[in-house]
């Protein structure tokens, strides 16, 4: 009688202890997915911060660039034909690659 006691103590020990560790288990995956919800807000947090800071700096860039543009728009009337033509493919490129570095950023040119 001894030994199916014993048996049967060690059978509910087993059993206990692996009802005990799956509940750890799932109480430490509650804890990881809420730690990871938090760093997940404070990520998007920054991402809209550094966007928004973003937007403000190409907002003081074209503040800069636009008075300039018309500056050269003016000279570049008195231009020779081909340096004319050298600097509408310049113009061209970088209005180019400033649509795409705002269409990546998500910024719009200001008005």
């Amino acid at each position: 009688m001894a030994v199916s006691d014993t048996l049967r103590d060690a059978a509910y020990i087993t059993v206990g202890a692996t009802v005990l560790g799956f509940q750890k288990a799932q109480v430490r995956r509650h804890e990881l997915a809420e730690q990871l919800k938090g760093r997940q807000a404070r990520f998007e947090t920054q991402i809209e911060e550094g966007r928004k800071s973003l937007t403000a700096w190409a907002a003081q860039l074209d503040e800069i660039v636009t008075p300039v543009r018309t500056k050269l728009e003016a000279v570049e009337e008195r231009l020779p034909d081909q340096v004319r033509g050298a600097l509408k493919q310049v113009r061209t490129t970088l209005e180019a690659q400033q649509q795409a570095a705002r269409s990546r950023f998500g910024t719009t040119p200001a008005a």
